[in-house]
Order: C-alpha cells, then sequence, then structure tokens
C-alpha cells in the first residue's frame, strides 16, 4: 500500500482546486476534464484499497487480542465474557490506534467520492456552458446603424418634448 494519509490529502487538495471553471478557457477545461474524472476515481479506488486493508488489520488484531485475552483467562482460570472480552479489545492502545487510522481513511474516502461527485457536476455544467457559448449567450450583442438612428431620433424627439414643457412652464 505505501502511500500516506499526507499524500493522499495532497492530492484531495490538488485535484479541489481544479473544480473551478474558468470560462475563459472553455475548450481547455473540457479537454482536461476526462483526465481530472479519471484521477479522481484512482485516488478513491487508492483510498478505498487502502482503508480496506486497515480494516482487514484491524480484525485480525481484535481477533488475536480476544485470542491472547481468552488464553490469559483460561490459565488463570478467570471467567470472562464476550462483551468483557470486547470491552478489553476496544481499550487496546495498538487497536485504538489502527482504528484512528482506519477512520481517518473512511473519511478521506468520503471526501473524495464527493470531490468525484464534483467533478461529475464539472463535466455537466462544462456540456452545458459549451452550449451557450455556441447559442453565442457570451457575444457582444451588436447594435445595427438603423437601429442605432432610431434611438437617437427618439432620444432628440424626447429631448425637445421636455424643452418646450419647461418653455410652456416659464410663462
Amino acid at each position: 500500500m505505501g502511500n500516506t494519509v499526507r499524500s493522499f490529502e495532497d492530492d484531495l487538495y490538488a485535484l479541489r482546486d481544479r473544480i473551478t471553471i474558468d470560462k475563459d478557457s472553455l475548450d481547455e477545461e473540457i479537454t482536461k476534464q476526462p483526465q481530472l474524472c479519471y484521477d479522481a476515481g484512482e485516488l478513491l479506488a487508492n483510498i478505498n484499497n487502502e482503508r480496506d486493508a486497515i480494516k482487514e488489520d484491524l480484525e485480525r488484531l481484535e481477533s488475536q487480542i480476544a485470542l491472547d485475552l481468552r488464553d490469559k483467562y483460561d490459565r488463570e482460570q478467570e471467567k470472562y465474557t464476550e462483551k468483557s472480552l470486547r470491552s478489553e479489545v476496544l481499550l487496546d492502545d495498538e487497536y485504538r490506534a489502527l482504528d484512528r487510522k482506519y477512520a481517518t481513511y473512511k473519511g478521506l474516502s468520503s471526501r473524495v467520492a464527493v470531490l468525484q461527485s464534483a467533478f461529475e457536476t464539472k463535466t455537466r455544467m462544462l456540456a452545458y456552458l459549451a452550449r451557450l457559448y455556441v447559442s453565442n449567450y457570451y457575444s457582444d450583442p451588436t447594435v445595427t446603424s438603423r437601429e442605432s438612428e432610431v434611438e437617437e431620433a427618439r432620444a432628440r424627439s424626447g429631448r425637445r418634448a421636455a424643452s418646450q414643457m419647461r418653455k410652456r412652464g416659464d410663462r
């Protein structure tokens, strides 16, 4: 396995920084998106593999501690219950350390799953933005000279009417 939590978190943060969309570089965003989705999926798979290996180690350790305790109590001819054994296992320092590591990887797995979902959403958003771009949503509207002339004539007419009203009001 070998990867540390820190290296997985570094990979997570590096990918997280790539979630935002640069609308001015849609072509670049679209071409890089499949690789980002792959990287997020691969990161999730690697973390889940590490998490599952830790869980197996945890289960083996739990069994070994419980077996050692049973042997100890049997040698000393002390009575015990499975519940009391379980309590002692949960209090074992080595078990607790491995359990914390397992919990850390579970949390990391959840965070990467959220990241992977965000990349899937980004894929859909890029498709929508590309459609808007193709439909000239982002283009600057140009005013034809005829429309400009009509607007200018309306403005002049409005100024004349306002001027005449002021003159009548001054009398």
